[in-house]
């Protein structure tokens, strides 16, 4: 730093002292004035103040007739936050001077002798560096948050114990509230997002999440997730922005139905050329080019055919009405006799198959058969994904007044970078068995949202991926 910028006030009753430490802080460029007693240093303070060229810097002493050091340190402060203070005490009041730094905010302490004088100008500039630095990250916050106060998107940040630190405008039009400054966010927030910010927390280690959810307005909020965190990893709170994307989704939406519309439209011709193609195969069964040509034909346009079917069945489920919820028990749907095809595919990929099931586990709200054909989907998505002879956990338990169902595979980890478009409509495997279609996540995500559940994706940090569904066990929610 300049110190002709950095302006020192020099206090101590001992005036020889007091002459000494002004001459080499001057020498040193800094701006100094003395003051002999601390009634005297707090008039200069407040002039400082009115005059708009406070003080950087206090040194004082720790013992002085009429008011000491550390009473002089508190009335300061009071006074002005921002200065920083360099006790000078003895050696027999080192207690104090320690006491001082810790419980009354002084930067820093020197015992008397002065080894050097330069000791107390390397003392005064460190001090005043760290009250600049302060400034700076002050004026930053301050700047960051008139941006984000005045951005189109909701955002609210709270600290580790969910007390609200700051919320935008946005985000209080959206939770139609006035004030949420200082209040706790799981008590004060609409009960949708309090719920999402448990459930972020049950799906697994609080990781980045994305997140669409239904708003009271009929529209649609794409919600970000994100833990604070410190340089040494210790938690700091959360963030969460929202963005409407009502505009997007009903574009996707109108795109959606107009490609199940042609794949309906194509079905019928796709399935004469297959039929053609088994002829023609039988034609030629005597070359064994031709032969490999017409099967992987088939297997294209087999595939095109399954995928046709599952964009039908996501915009069958998205339009279908909640009518068919009921209590269901999830002993019966995870039974084996239910998983039978599941087996199968296991068997068939050598993959070991584990369930844990908690006792007494409430009934579910759910259509039972879009139940069953998502837990199918599920587990095969994480049978394909599986290395050959690895192991696939299926998990269900109660968390947080929740049914939570967690499938998890050993295969490669999900990148964050693809965490936002795992629901995605999509056509291609992504790297799952020939049979996939790029639709699997988003049928569960349609279902679980015609059931009012949530479908939470999160990896480990060199395999496996977890897949954590929930499930209401009341009609509310």
């Amino acid at each position: 730093m300049n110190p002709e910028k950095i302006r020192v006030l020099v206090t101590d009753d001992e005036e020889e002292l007091t002459v000494l430490m002004s001459l080499s802080l001057r020498k040193g460029g800094f701006q100094v004035e003395t003051a002999l007693e601390g009634f005297e240093a707090l008039e200069k303070i407040k002039n400082g103040i009115a005059e708009k060229n406070p003080f950087a810097v206090l040194v004082t002493d720790q013992m002085m007739p009429g008011m000491n050091g550390q009473e002089l340190l508190r009335k300061a402060l009071e006074l002005d936050p921002s200065l920083e203070a360099i006790m000078i005490t003895a050696a027999g009041s080192l207690k104090s001077a320690i006491s001082a730094m810790r419980e009354d905010g002084a930067y820093d302490y020197l015992l008397k002798p002065l080894e050097s004088m330069k000791q107390l100008n390397m003392a005064v500039d460190r001090a005043a560096t760290h009250r600049q630095l302060l400034i700076d990250r002050q004026g930053l916050k301050e700047r960051m948050q008139l941006m984000l106060s005045n951005t189109g998107d909701a955002i609210i940040s709270a600290d580790e114990n969910d007390v609200i630190e700051f919320i935008n405008e946005a985000a209080l039009q959206l939770c139609r509230q006035n004030e949420l400054q200082g209040k706790n966010a799981l008590t004060h927030l609409p009960k949708t997002l309090s719920k999402l910010v448990h459930n972020w927390r049950s799906a697994g280690d609080s990781q980045p999440a994305m997140i669409e959810i239904n708003w009271i307005d009929n529209s649609v909020q794409m919600v970000q997730l994100n833990s604070i965190t410190a340089e040494n990893g210790n938690n700091q709170g959360w963030i969460m922005i929202l963005r409407d994307v009502t505009h997007l989704k009903k574009l996707e939406e109108m795109r959606t139905k107009m490609l199940a519309s042609v794949a309906r439209q194509v079905r019928t011709p796709l399935a004469e050329a297959m039929n053609h193609l088994v002829k023609l195969n039988l034609l030629t069964a005597h070359d064994e080019e031709i032969g490999e040509i017409i099967s992987r034909l088939t297997q294209i346009w087999g595939h095109i055919h399954k995928w046709g079917n599952d964009l039908s069945d996501v915009v069958a489920i998205g339009d279908a009405p909640q009518q068919h919820l009921e209590l269901v028990d999830l002993h019966t749907i995870l039974s084996p006799s239910r998983l039978k095809p599941t087996e199968l595919l296991v068997k068939k990929w050598g993959c070991k198959m584990t369930m844990q099931m908690e006792e007494d586990l409430p009934n579910v709200y759910a259509d039972p058969a879009l139940l069953i054909q998502l837990l199918k989907g599920l587990v095969n998505r994480a049978v394909s994904r599986s290395d050959p002879h690895g192991e696939v956990c299926i998990n269900t338990c109660l968390r947080q007044g929740q049914v939570w169902i967690d499938i998890s595979d050993d295969g490669a980890p999900v990148e964050k970078t693809d965490l936002p478009y795992i629901f995605e409509k999509s056509f291609g495997q992504n790297g799952l068995s020939p049979a996939a279609t790029g639709l699997e996540m988003a049928k569960v995500k349609t279902i679980l949202d015609h059931m009012g559940g949530q479908v939470w994706v999160r990896g480990a940090p060199n395999a496996g991926n977890t897949i954590s569904i929930c499930l209401p066990v009341t009609k509310d929610g």
